[in-house]
């Protein structure tokens, strides 16, 4: 079973792509997370 392409090139063009979306999205998703929770969290430190 080939797929047809090197390895280097099937790592460049599937797996780099996908982590730096994740990436994002989970940047994203902490940015949201932290704003909403910062207030709350200053409130309950000890």
């Amino acid at each position: 079973m080939s797929l047809g392409l090197p390895v280097n090139k099937l790592i460049l063009l599937g797996v780099i792509p996908f982590n730096l979306i994740k990436g994002l999205v989970l940047g994203v998703l902490f940015i949201l997370l932290n704003r909403r929770l910062g207030d709350w969290l200053a409130r309950h430190q000890n």
